[in-house]
């Protein structure tokens, strides 16, 4: 009987113990519509801007700091985007119609181009915001990924 007794005990604490060893799996941020709406409002200075260009799993990176005078601003129904060109001395600033989806996307309208943004992490004080797209090269992959503060 001591011995039946020990055998469930110890299969007990090796089963206690195995299960301590499993990784739950990441449960991924749950965005709904108004949270990215009221969370995302105002002014976000550019980070950084991570381009991503992949071509026949061949993928080069690279990233560009942002400027002072550099930011996505949003608003209920409209972004901007202002951004500083130093080689071509010039300050670009594009204006978009913005909408906003459940799952935590942004969809950015400017004229025919309609740009998909995915927020990836959203803080108080930070953002950060992926697009995917293709060019005119449909074999050519493109992921900017903007990081954001306030």
């Amino acid at each position: 009987m001591k011995k039946a007794t020990y055998v469930v005990c110890m299969g007990f604490f090796a089963l206690l113990t195995l299960n301590g060893c499993h990784e739950a799996e990441e449960i991924e941020p749950a965005f709904d519509l108004e949270s990215i709406k009221t969370s995302v409002q105002g002014r976000w200075a550019i980070e950084r801007v991570s381009n991503k260009l992949c071509r026949d799993n061949n993928c080069n990176t690279s990233t560009v700091g942002g400027g002072p005078q550099e930011y996505f601003e949003f608003r209920l129904d409209s972004a901007y985007l202002m951004r500083v060109n130093p080689a071509a001395n010039a300050t670009i600033k594009d204006n978009y119609k913005a909408s906003y989806e459940a799952g935590g996307v942004i969809l950015l309208s400017n004229g025919s181009r309609t740009e998909r943004f995915e927020v990836l992490e959203l803080m108080p004080k930070k953002v950060v915001l992926q697009s995917v797209f293709t060019g005119r090269d449909p074999a050519a992959i493109f992921t900017d990924t903007y990081h954001l503060y306030r």
